[in-house]
């Protein structure tokens, strides 16, 4: 919602200060949802409206963004984001792992041995105000062109081997060090806050209220 109400008064969007209405409401409804059922309902609503006007966001007229489109992303801005989701989602296991918490037992995805259900819940904090804004970054100052991807048969889009290490640096320098006590502090750092204080309320029961990462 943030991001597409910065992305509205920018560039004077109206549809996606629209969206970001609707996503206010759908917060609203999320914090009086009286089951899981309900609540993924929402969230699956709210990723639909976001998405449906994300395409937006983009001011680089050789990428275009019709949809969320996953298992394979089918154009480079799907790709992108598949990519950043994933080394997001290592990022959030290696921090849950430290801390001694148990990355199969979530709260709003399943429990799983098949996949990390917490991880994937603490994951949603950092979704937009990581991976969705680097890629915006990318895209929008033109650090990546159209002949940067590939297509890779069923994998869909890729991006090209070439172009790795200009999306590692920036990736790296968004994410800094994992050690919130040192400088700079990137978003390593924050991901690990988040998860102490997760551990603190389990073990002692001190509230845990996630910060908003999108200023």
């Amino acid at each position: 919602r943030l991001i597409l109400l910065r992305q509205g008064r920018n560039h004077r969007q109206e549809e996606l200060k629209e969206a970001g209405r609707v996503l206010r409401k759908q917060e609203e409804r999320a914090e009086t949802a009286i089951s899981l059922e309900e609540l993924r309902g929402i969230e699956g609503y709210g990723a639909k409206v976001y998405f449906s006007v994300f395409g937006g966001c983009l001011h680089q007229a050789e990428f275009t963004f019709d949809g969320r489109s996953r298992r394979p992303p089918l154009d480079p801005v799907n790709s992108l984001l598949s990519f950043g989701y994933a080394l997001l989602l290592g990022e959030v296991v290696l921090a849950l792992r430290e801390a001694g918490l148990h990355t199969g037992l979530g709260f709003l995805h399943e429990p799983s041995r098949r996949h990390e259900a917490l991880a994937l819940d603490l994951m949603e904090l950092f979704r937009q105000s990581i991976v969705d804004r680097f890629v915006l970054r990318m895209v929008n100052l033109k650090m990546f062109k159209e002949n940067d991807f590939f297509v890779a048969d069923e994998e869909g889009v890729r991006l090209n081997p070439e172009a790795m290490p200009r999306f590692f640096a920036a990736w790296e320098e968004l994410l800094g060090n994992k050690d919130e006590t040192e400088a700079p502090c990137g978003m390593r750092a924050l991901i690990r806050r988040e998860v102490k204080a997760l551990k603190r309320e389990i073990c002692s029961g001190e509230k845990w209220q996630p910060q908003k990462r999108i200023s």
